[in-house]
């Protein structure tokens, strides 16, 4: 495959720019409005009519948002092109914007409130795309089609779902939301599957119906993973199957920053290298595409003596439940707020991953407690399980 005969520009094929732009219209209205029913499809539709169930406030907003993602400002693209009221003028401003700007907005998970919105350099993440394309091309894969389960306005769903088809001029098939069974069913041989950790969980749990001579999977295959690390025995099952697994550890902020196809370290990227390499407790890493800048980062990180990269715990006390990022101690903040709650411990439960609570309380009424919690904690960071405690424990535990 020769990348620089295929590769184009993403904002050069008009089926990528429609779809990062609906899930860019779903993400922003679904802030505005958490059950903003989704249309069928955008294409052909009016904004700001019944079809769209966007009024009239809403688009506003919306579209002030994408003309921030887009820094159209900057590129002056807001005078040269009016946005209209079409789904079709809309993708023509996004290709207009994104062919004149450099920089391209994503936004965190707003676990805390209000998502936090990172700028990256579009030459940065096509690099990055690029200088990652070996280890996607390996293992016997000559990738053919690109699905992915998720939404183009996260930054992995846009470099792996968007950038990547658009440097290997591949076709995609969209499946968000759809279950693991019903995107088995429809994939082929040569595909390379994006998705989150909890999908690949439920893909890939043991199945004593399973025989490697009758793989559930095509092959060859690849599967690439990225957010909370992936159990061990995930990679295990993949490799049972004839599926290829990559996962990538980065975040919102950093982009990709290390990948790994089986248990154990992993090999940072191209775009950094280790600030001190007679070090092996890692606080930063220094990002070469920008001349050497110093990244600090949330993560534990441990340099191995071979100069690969151990991922531990978080610094500041973030975990992952259902792929969103929960800070603890803001949900802990939120808890003691109450009348009745003395103290407060929440940590993550490693057998349901779901967050439980011990509380030194006057008020023994679970369900009035989340009542009161209900409107100011997303479902991720209201706990699934609580214990009325006389002490908080040290070490927090269900065993």
């Amino acid at each position: 495959m020769t990348e620089s005969v295929r590769s184009k520009p993403w904002h050069a094929c008009p089926e990528l720019v429609a779809r990062w732009l609906a899930d860019f219209i779903i993400g922003q209205m679904r802030q505005l409005r958490p059950n903003y029913a989704v249309p069928e499809q955008f294409s052909g539709i009016a904004l700001n009519r019944d079809d769209a169930d966007i009024d009239s406030i809403e688009l506003i907003d919306v579209a002030s948002a994408l003309y921030v993602a887009l820094d159209a400002e900057a590129s002056g693209s807001l005078d040269a092109t009016p946005i209209g009221r079409s789904f079709a003028s809309w993708c023509a401003f996004v290709e207009y914007a994104a062919a004149r700007t450099e920089l391209l907005s994503f936004y965190t998970s707003g676990s805390t409130g209000k998502p936090r919105r990172v700028e990256h350099r579009l030459c940065d993440l096509d690099a990055e795309i690029r200088d990652f394309l070996p280890q996607l091309c390996a293992g016997g894969v000559t990738p053919l089609r690109i699905v992915t389960v998720m939404p183009s306005q996260h930054l992995y769903g846009f470099l792996f779902g968007v950038l990547l088809p658009a440097q290997l001029n591949l076709p995609v098939l969209a499946l968000q939301g759809q279950a693991p069974a019903v995107v088995r069913a429809q994939l082929q041989t040569g595909d390379i599957l994006i998705a989150h950790p909890k999908f690949w969980v439920a893909a890939l749990e043991p199945d004593a119906a399973f025989t490697p001579a009758k793989p559930r999977w095509p092959t060859p295959m690849l599967g690439i993973s990225s957010g909370q690390a992936l159990p061990d025995e995930i990679f295990a099952q993949a490799q049972l199957q004839q599926m290829r697994m990559l996962e990538i550890y980065g975040a919102t902020e950093t982009a990709g920053v290390a990948w790994r196809d089986a248990p154990g370290p992993m090999t940072l990227m191209s775009r950094y290298i280790f600030a001190d390499a007679g070090r092996s407790e890692i606080t930063q890493l220094v990002d070469c595409y920008h001349r050497g800048r110093a990244v600090a980062f949330p993560d534990q990180l441990q340099r191995t003596a071979e100069g690969r990269l151990h991922v531990l715990a978080r610094h500041d006390r973030v975990v992952q439940v259902a792929g969103v990022n929960v800070h603890l101690e803001h949900v802990e903040r939120t808890i003691r707020a109450l009348t009745g709650i003395a103290a407060v411990r929440v940590d993550i439960d490693a057998d349901t991953k779901r967050l439980s609570a011990w509380l030194v309380s006057d008020v023994l009424d679970e369900a009035g407690l989340r009542r009161q919690l209900h409107a100011q904690l997303s479902s991720a960071e209201l706990p699934a399980r609580w214990q009325f405690v006389g002490v908080l424990p040290a070490n927090v535990s269900w065993k």
